[in-house]
C-alpha cells in the first residue's frame, strides 16, 4: 500500500508541475477513482475464484508496466510540452 500511495502522490505532483491546473488535477484523480469504483465488483469475484498470489502478481504487473511506460514516455520526452503530438501542450 506505501507504494500505491507514494506513486499517487508522485502522479499528482507530477500533473500539477506540468499544467498547473487544479481542475486537471481534479479530473484526473476522478479519472483514477472511477475505473476502481466500477470495476471493485469484478475484481471481488475475481478474488474469490483464484489464488491470492496469482491476483496479487498480475496487479504488480499491471502496475509496474503503466509505470515503465510513464517513466519512458517522460524520459524519451513524449509527455511534455515540446512535443506537438502530447496531451500536455
Amino acid at each position: 500500500m506505501a507504494a500505491m500511495n507514494m506513486q499517487m502522490i508522485a502522479r499528482s505532483l507530477l500533473i500539477y508541475r506540468k499544467t498547473g491546473s487544479a481542475a486537471i488535477l481534479g479530473s484526473m484523480a476522478v479519472a483514477n477513482v472511477v475505473p476502481m469504483l466500477f470495476l471493485s465488483l469484478f475484481g471481488g469475484i475475481i478474488a474469490d475464484r483464484v489464488q491470492k498470489k496469482y491476483v496479487v502478481l498480475i496487479g504488480h504487473l499491471n502496475s509496474a508496466v503503466v509505470s515503465l511506460g510513464i517513466a519512458l514516455a517522460l524520459t524519451t520526452g513524449y509527455l511534455s510540452v515540446e512535443h506537438a503530438g502530447s496531451w500536455w501542450s
